[in-house]
């Protein structure tokens, strides 16, 4: 048997490896030191996940930045990228009226967006958890106030010398009520849905926003069918609206 051997020396992700290749009737490769790569599963985030994004992305119009584009952890250790870059949301623009007038903007978009499409995709599968009527109810009034305050001010003058502290107001509202979510509905919801139905109510979710109005309608139903209704109804008009206002761009 005539026979060669070939020997290479190579690097796979930051390990030698070592290449014996042998010719002839036998042909055989022998790697040494090697295990085959084999990808990491990606699973898709589910309803959770673009919830609690959406709550990071509401959150980041308004607070300081700490610097750097960063991810946060989100539900059960999956990471949340941030939306904004840094020196980019209302109170980093301290002192600029026009660039704050923006942010304000962006977060009554991402509020107004984000409370119906959850009320329509997400909310009617809380009644489903143990205590489940009072949760949704309770849910539902939090999401009143806010869009209550939301619309006092979407209909004030950016340059008000009170519109600083409804938008406060707001966040306040909105840092407690997102904090609920995330330590107590989100974790049962997500232990009572299974991954193929979580995945079905994220796509469900990210669809309504782009479907839902832009703008507070604190007197509009807050239950389906009839807030889906109204909200399909109200959506082109607020759309209308917001040709005609500024908007900060995204990175």
């Amino acid at each position: 048997m005539i026979s060669s051997v070939i020997a290479a020396s190579s690097s796979v992700r930051g390990r030698a490896v070592h290449v014996r290749v042998t010719r002839g009737r036998s042909a055989a490769l022998q790697l040494r030191h090697f295990k085959p790569f084999r990808p990491l599963e990606v699973t898709q985030p589910g309803i959770v996940e673009a919830v609690v994004q959406d709550h990071k992305n509401i959150a980041e119009c308004y607070k300081v930045s700490e610097g750097g584009k960063r991810s946060t952890a989100g539900h059960r250790g999956v990471f949340i990228q941030t939306l904004f870059t840094p020196a980019q949301n209302y109170k980093d623009k301290a002192g600029d009226p026009i660039e704050q007038a923006k942010w304000g903007n962006q977060l009554i978009w991402e509020v107004a967006r984000h409370s119906v499409a959850e009320e329509i995709v997400v909310y009617p599968s809380l009644r489903l958890l143990p205590n489940g009527h009072h949760v949704h109810h309770q849910a539902l009034v939090q999401h009143q106030q806010i869009k209550d305050d939301l619309h006092i001010l979407d209909r004030m003058s950016k340059l008000d010398a009170t519109y600083p502290n409804q938008l406060a107001k707001v966040m306040r509202d909105l840092d407690h009520h997102f904090k609920e979510e995330e330590r107590v509905e989100l974790p049962k919801l997500a232990d009572h849905l299974s991954k193929e139905e979580s995945g079905r109510m994220r796509k469900e979710f990210e669809r309504m926003k782009r479907l839902v109005p832009t703008r507070p309608h604190p007197s509009a139903p807050d239950k389906p069918p009839f807030e889906t209704v109204a909200g399909l109804l109200a959506a082109p008009l607020d759309k209308i609206k917001d040709m005609f206002r500024s908007f900060p761009k995204k990175e």
